[in-house]
C-alpha cells in the first residue's frame, strides 16, 4: 500500500479530485469501454451494440443499446455529486474523496472507496452483459 509523501499537496489533490474533473474522466473512460465491448464477442445468443450520447453542456450522458435505447444507463453530474440511474430505473448518489493515501475515490451511496473502472462495471455490467434484456434475437 503506496502513501503519499510528507510534502504532499492535498489542496492540488483535491482540487483534481473535483465533481467535473472526475465526470469528465468517467465519460472518456466509458467511451472506451463502449469501444472495447462493441468488437468484443460476448457468450450471449444476441450481441448487441451500445452508444453513447452526451448533452451539449456536457453534465449528463446516456449509455445505450442501439438496437433498443429504453436499455440505458444515465450519468448526471450535479454540483457536489453525480447521479447514476441503471436501466432497471436504480439510481446511485456518487461522491468523491480523497484517501489518506492521496488517492481520489468514489463512493456510491456513501459506501466503500472504489477506483473509476469498479464504477464504471458497477453500473455498466448488466447492460453489456446480461441477455435476458427483452431485445429482440436474431
Amino acid at each position: 500500500m503506496s502513501t503519499a509523501p510528507q510534502r504532499f499537496d492535498w489542496v492540488k489533490a483535491r482540487a483534481d479530485c473535483s465533481v467535473l474533473v472526475v465526470f469528465n474522466q468517467l465519460r472518456l473512460a466509458v467511451e472506451e469501454d463502449i469501444k472495447i465491448i462493441n468488437v468484443t464477442p460476448r457468450p450471449l445468443e444476441y450481441q448487441p451494440s451500445f452508444g453513447i450520447r452526451s448533452n451539449w453542456a456536457g453534465d449528463c450522458f446516456v449509455v445505450f443499446q442501439v438496437e433498443n435505447s429504453s436499455l440505458r444507463v444515465e450519468f448526471n453530474c450535479q454540483r457536489d455529486y453525480f447521479e447514476v440511474t441503471t436501466q432497471d430505473n436504480k439510481q446511485f448518489k456518487v461522491t468523491l474523496t480523497l484517501n489518506n493515501e492521496g488517492r481520489c475515490k468514489l463512493r456510491v451511496d456513501g459506501g466503500e472507496e472504489l477506483e473509476e473502472w469498479q464504477l464504471r462495471r458497477m453500473m455498466l455490467e448488466d447492460l453489456f452483459f446480461t441477455s435476458s434484456q427483452g431485445v429482440l434475437k436474431k
